[in-house]
């Protein structure tokens, strides 16, 4: 009996730690970057052959030198700059599929150095960014309620007129979901969902703090 028992325990204690990562189409978030991939290329998503574009920056940094990029970025801080540049060297995984109704959306997946674990998948939909943006808030509010955090503009119309308010903070809705957060933004080129996995993002911080 007492077999049993704690062979219950640790069958729902399995059951529960599987079920904390965030899931992208189905998909928990979590693994490697080639088997998250896997994944995706079996529920009907294409490898991106194209070259990236924060690769393509970051390589053209690279061919300028640091100190030369920085005093050609139009930034006024420097170190928002740097780690602009920070972010471009991350590896990234290029993906093309459908997604909630749009048809060839990018999907990045966002990993970790130390580990080569996936924490994160980005996707960009293209197309007009005030329709994108309040058809995805409407279905995204109706799956995990109103946003935990958000800055938004009084009326989506003013959309229209660029993705950032008059003090120049990005537009954006985080939702609190199962094992992590998803959220509705902007980039140059349209609209944006990012998936952010708790436990991975955990995992990674204790990882660089375990280095130092």
């Amino acid at each position: 009996m007492k077999k049993l028992f704690f062979a219950a325990i640790l069958a729902a204690t399995v059951g529960t730690a599987s079920a904390q990562h965030l899931k992208f189409k189905g998909i928990a978030i979590d693994g490697t970057r080639a088997q998250f991939t896997q994944q995706l290329l079996q529920n009907g998503f294409r490898l991106d052959t194209t070259l990236n574009v924060l690769n393509m920056a970051f390589n053209m940094a690279r061919s300028l030198g640091d100190g030369d990029i920085l005093g050609k970025l139009s930034f006024d801080n420097r170190d928002k700059a740097r780690r602009i540049i920070g972010e471009m060297e991350k590896p990234v995984v290029s993906i093309r599929g459908n997604f909630a109704g749009f048809e060839n959306c990018d999907i990045q997946l966002v990993t970790s150095a130390s580990r080569d674990a996936v924490m994160g998948v980005v996707v960009e939909i293209a197309g007009d960014q005030r329709t994108n943006y309040t058809t995805l808030r409407d279905l995204l509010t109706t799956k995990y309620g109103d946003p935990r955090e958000s800055h938004e503009p009084s009326s989506f119309a003013q959309i229209d007129y660029g993705t950032k308010s008059a003090d120049g903070k990005p537009y954006f809705a985080t939702f609190a979901a199962q094992g992590g957060t998803v959220t509705l933004g902007f980039s140059l080129f349209g609209t944006t969902l990012t998936y952010l996995d708790e436990a991975n993002q955990r995992q990674s911080r204790e990882d660089r703090l375990a280095d130092l």
